[in-house]
């Protein structure tokens, strides 16, 4: 069978995009931007067929969804540009993408033109450099020392600060020092959960965080309720323990014996 015409596949991949979305209501936009398809590969392995990926040019992803109901996917419409692809995940839980991203990040050298993600510190020591190379560390307002003929850096330098656009001579310097600052993978940009749409923060939210804050937030409720003298759900255990007290102190105080106390 021969391979399908340019046509052809803009007509099969505007068909199955169609297709399912119509399927499902569950799926998430995810930035592959730097993103190499053996990183790709794996995470689809590591995942397996519960998720479904839909990786087609945004145009031919725009016009199909304008095609299947323009109002409902005016969100996800206008987040369309740059290197995305969709992942639809049904009932599985969303994290399983979240996770197999974390599992398959991958390091790289700066290029210039990117947006750091994070803070790039060069650590303090020696570099393996001549003192040919002396004027870039000048540049960069690095302190530096000779040390038996060749370059050290006397502390650690922070030269990009997360959100900080990395320069040629930013790129240039940490190449030369063999370091690889940045980790790149599949990115969530967006989570579609029926009639929800939120960020990947709250995929990253544990069960204990949960707990946690809900234990938090009953203590602040018995708080004011105690101080209100207001009885709640959350303030009774307080109650009964203050009463409990109370009764034991005027128990020591008088000399009178409660049998419940002797046990």
């Amino acid at each position: 069978m021969s391979a399908c015409t340019a046509a052809e596949h803009k007509i099969l991949m505007y068909n199955k995009t169609k297709e399912l979305f119509s399927a499902h209501e569950n799926y998430m936009l995810l930035s592959i931007k730097r993103v190499k398809s053996t990183q790709l590969k794996d995470v689809k392995a590591e995942i397996g067929s519960k998720v479904k990926f839909l990786i087609a040019k945004n145009k031919i992803m725009k016009k199909a969804l304008e095609d299947l109901d323009a109002k409902k996917y005016a969100n996800l419409i206008s987040m369309l540009h740059g290197n995305v692809i969709v992942a639809f995940f049904g009932n599985a839980d969303p994290r399983t993408i979240l996770d197999a991203s974390k599992h398959n990040m991958r390091k790289a050298l700066a290029v210039p033109g990117d947006i750091a993600p994070n803070d790039v510190i060069i650590p303090a020591g020696p570099t393996g450099l001549g003192p040919e190379k002396i004027n870039i560390f000048q540049a960069a307002k690095i302190v530096t020392k000779i040390n038996k003929g060749k370059i050290d850096l006397a502390n650690d330098h922070k030269l990009l600060s997360g959100g900080d656009i990395v320069s040629i001579s930013n790129a240039r310097l940490l190449t030369m020092l063999n370091i690889l600052p940045f980790e790149f993978g599949l990115d969530i940009i967006k989570i579609f959960e029926s009639d929800e749409v939120y960020d990947k923060k709250l995929l990253q939210i544990t069960e204990e965080d949960v707990t946690s804050i809900l234990q938090e937030a009953i203590g602040i409720v018995a708080a004011i309720s105690l101080g209100s003298s207001t009885s709640t759900e959350a303030s009774v255990p307080f109650e009964i323990r203050n009463a409990f007290a109370d009764i034991v102190k005027i128990s020591l105080a008088t000399g009178f014996s409660i049998q419940e106390f002797n046990h």
